[in-house]
C-alpha cells in the first residue's frame, strides 16, 4: 500500500522520545509513516538511539540520531562556542536534506526556542504549507507563567549566525506556523496559546509501552530490569544544580526529608535532574543507608511505566516528572515541594492541586503526607 503520510518526530530530551512514542503508536498504520530523530542534547542520547532501532515493537519506521551539544564543554569552552552557532546550522542543513529527501508532509517540534527548531520553523514558513508543522508540549512551559527573556548577546549572536529573523521566543508553542498543540492536559493549557488548535496526546496507549515491552527494552539497555524496578517504593526526583545551589534551603531540607522518610521505612531511590552529570552524585546521598541513586540519564517516564505497582511514593518539585507521576502512577502519593520552596506560580501550583498533587507548606504538612502515603 502506498504511504500517503510521514510524520517526523524531533526529540531533544528523553521525555520527548516517550511522548513520540506515544503519538506514533497512534498513528501505527499501512498508510502512515513515523520518523524519529534523536538529537543528541542529553546524555545517553546514543543509547536511546540504539535501544530503539533494535526494539521489535518500535512504532517508528525510521529513527535516526545527530550529534547534538550535551557534554561539550569538555573539549574546551571554545569548541563548544563554536558548535553552537556553526555545529548547528549543520546539524540543520541535514535536517533539511533528510525533510526534503524523505517528502516528509508532517512535524513535530517538542521546543521551539532551541536554535534547530528556530531554524526549521524559518525553513517551514517559506514552504507555504507544504509541510504541516505541530508543537508538542516540552513539560511544564504551556501550563505555567513562565516567560522567556533571553539576554541582548543572545539575540545578537544569533542574528549574527542565523539570520536577522532570530528573535526570542516569550511563550513555547506561539509560533504562526504551528497548526496545533498537542498537550498531555489540553484544559490547563496558558492563555496565550488558548487561539491554536489544542489536542490531546494519546494517553490511553501508555499501557501498550508495557504490554508490547517496549519500555523493558529501553531501559534493559540502561541495565534496569523488572527486579530492580519492583524494590522502588519512593521516588526522590531532584531539581537541576542551579536551582539546588539557588536555595541555601535546599540541601538541609532536602537531608530532614529523608530522615522522616527512613524512619518511616521507605526504601528511597533518589534520581538528580537529567541535565545533570549524569556519574556525579555531588549531593553524596549514595553514602546514605536505604538510598539508592538511579543514573540521572534513564528515562523516568519509562520507570513510572514498569512501575505502576511498586512505586508508592513520588516527590518532586514543579517539574515534569510530578505532572507524569500523577499521570501514569495512578495508586501512587505524588509530592510537590514547589510551596515549600517558595514557588509564586500561581497559576501552575493551582494546576497541581487541580490534578491532585499534594503541596505542602510546611514540614508539619510534608510530614502528614509522607504517613497518608505509608498507608
Amino acid at each position: 500500500m502506498k504511504i500517503e503520510n510521514k510524520s517526523i518526530y524531533f526529540a531533544y530530551t528523553s521525555y520527548h522520545v516517550f511522548i513520540a512514542l506515544l503519538m506514533a503508536l497512534s498513528k501505527h498504520n499501512e498508510k502512515d509513516e513515523q520518523q524519529l530523530v534523536i538529537i543528541g542534547n542529553f546524555s545517553d542520547a546514543e543509547k536511546m538511539y540504539k535501544s530503539l532501532v533494535s526494539c521489535d515493537n518500535s512504532p517508528f519506521n525510521k529513527v535516526f540520531y545527530l550529534r547534538g551539544e550535551y557534554n561539550l564543554q569538555q573539549y574546551g569552552s571554545s569548541y563548544a562556542r563554536f558548535f553552537r552557532y556553526w555545529g548547528v546550522l549543520k546539524i540543520c542543513q541535514d535536517v533539511i536534506s533528510l525533510i526534503n529527501d524523505e517528502k516528509i508532509t508532517q512535524i513535530y517540534l517538542f521546543n521551539e526556542e532551541r536554535a534547530y527548531s528556530l531554524i526549521l520553523l524559518n525553513y517551514i514558513s517559506k514552504l507555504k504549507g507544504r509541510i504541516k508543522a505541530s508543537f508538542i508540549e516540552d513539560g511544564t512551559t504551556i501550563y505555567s507563567s513562565y516567560v522567556e527573556r533571553k539576554d541582548w548577546h543572545y539575540l545578537f549572536l544569533g542574528k549574527i549566525f542565523f539570520g536577522l529573523w532570530w528573535k526570542n521566543v516569550p511563550v513555547m508553542g506561539s509560533s504562526v506556523v504551528f497548526d496545533d498543540i498537542w498537550a498531555f492536559f489540553p484544559q490547563f493549557v496558558r492563555e496565550e496559546l488558548k487561539n491554536k488548535s489544542i489536542k490531546s496526546i494519546p494517553t490511553n496507549l501508555i499501557a501498550d509501552l508495557r504490554t508490547k515491552k517496549i519500555a523493558s527494552h529501553i531501559l534493559s539497555n540502561y541495565g534496569i530490569n523488572s527486579e530492580y524496578i519492583d524494590k522502588i517504593n519512593c521516588m526522590v526526583l531532584l531539581s537541576h544544580s542551579s536551582v539546588i545551589n539557588q536555595f541555601s534551603e535546599y540541601r538541609g531540607m532536602l537531608s530532614s526529608l529523608i530522615k522522616k522518610m527512613q524512619t518511616l521505612g521507605y526504601q528511597i531511590t533518589i534520581k538528580y535532574h537529567p541535565r545533570d552529570n549524569a556519574s556525579d552524585d555531588f549531593l553524596g546521598l549514595s553514602s546514605e543507608s536505604n538510598i539508592n541513586v538511579l543514573h540521572s540519564s534513564v528515562p523516568l517516564e519509562l520507570i513510572y511505566v514498569l512501575g505502576v505497582d511498586s512505586i508508592k511514593v513520588v516527590i518532586s518539585d514543579m517539574t515534569t516528572s510530578a505532572l507524569m507521576a500523577q499521570l501514569i502512577l495512578k495508586n501512587t502519593k505524588v509530592i510537590s515541594i514547589g510551596a515549600l520552596l517558595g514557588s509564586k506560580d500561581e497559576r501552575f501550583l493551582n494546576m497541581l492541586r487541580c490534578l491532585g498533587i499534594s503541596l505542602p507548606e510546611s514540614f508539619e504538612d510534608f510530614d502528614q503526607c509522607l504517613v497518608m502515603g505509608n498507608a
